[in-house]
């Protein structure tokens, strides 16, 4: 190998390294600022902040497929934009807005995709989509109604076949219907030992997150928001602890049992995974 072959290795290498670096830094740095602007921002203020949002955005789309400016809502509010890209973001990955077609460099557009995510910068511009466009303005339906009513379909649509696993299990425990005598039966995932996707968990984390909005008390609100994010810095650890896991699993199994309905989604998602692998 001549002397150039072998710069043009090293220097090839180099660039390699300095990507993955990238790479790592951006997922690590975007998590921690979605981490801290949740600790900030309780979830019914957030559920709150997405819903006036979202209704902003199809106030300023008179036709679809409007290129709405979102920087005048968010001025004088106070809010940065890591805190802004908290509240945007789910609204993205539901599909119900949309960022405008990128024009110009490609490789220019993709670096500021890349640093607008590692930096948790918001979108200054967005579009609705045809879809939720024609149901909110034709059909009526509420911004907060359309933002519950995507995150449940999308709790049970989302797919199993996750490459990480752990290992959890089965079993049954009855739940206290909230305002009743009545009993719901959950599964209680933590009595028998068996193979269990790492993506029932992301699952879990977003009901939990959407079953605290609706708690009957703050004291629950905060119980069941402190579990989601638990489970969520174990689920993003590098190796995830097992035993850790199983024991928010069973926590989020007692709280359907002691909070019932206020759990509806909760329960659903533990079922699923209940009834996984048979």
């Amino acid at each position: 190998m001549s002397d150039t072959q072998f710069q043009a290795v090293i220097a090839c290498v180099i660039l390699l390294l300095v990507i993955a670096s990238a790479i790592i830094f951006a997922r690590w740095n975007h998590s921690r600022l979605m981490s801290r602007a949740r600790a900030e921002i309780e979830p019914d203020e957030a559920l709150s902040l997405r819903s006036e949002f979202l209704d902003a955005i199809t106030a300023a789309s008179a036709n679809q497929r409007t290129v709405v400016n979102t920087l005048p809502f968010w001025r004088g509010t106070g809010y940065r934009g890591y805190q802004r890209t908290m509240v945007i973001e789910p609204l993205l990955t539901e599909h119900i807005v949309s960022t405008p077609p990128s024009s110009g460099n490609a490789f220019a557009n993709l670096f500021d995709r890349a640093v607008n995510y590692a930096f948790c910068i918001p979108a200054s511009s967005l579009i609705l989509s045809d879809r939720d466009w024609l149901r909110m303005v034709h059909d009526g339906v509420s911004a907060k109604n359309l933002v519950i009513e995507r995150m449940r379909i999308t709790l049970k649509s989302d797919s199993h076949d996750r490459t990480n696993i752990i290992n959890s299990g089965g079993g049954n425990v009855s739940a206290n219907q909230a305002g009743g005598n009545g009993k719901q039966t959950v599964r209680n995932v933590s009595q028998e030992h068996r193979s269990l996707p790492m993506g029932e968990f992301v699952e879990l984390i977003k009901a939990l997150r959407l079953d605290a909005v609706s708690a009957p008390t703050r004291e629950v609100r905060q119980q069941i928001n402190e579990l989601a994010d638990s489970m969520e810095d174990e689920v993003q650890a590098d190796q995830p602890d097992e035993l850790r896991l199983e024991g928010l699993l069973a926590r989020a199994t007692r709280y359907v049992k002691n909070f019932g309905l206020a759990m509806t989604t909760t329960k659903e998602v533990i079922d699923a995974i209940g009834n996984f692998g048979k």
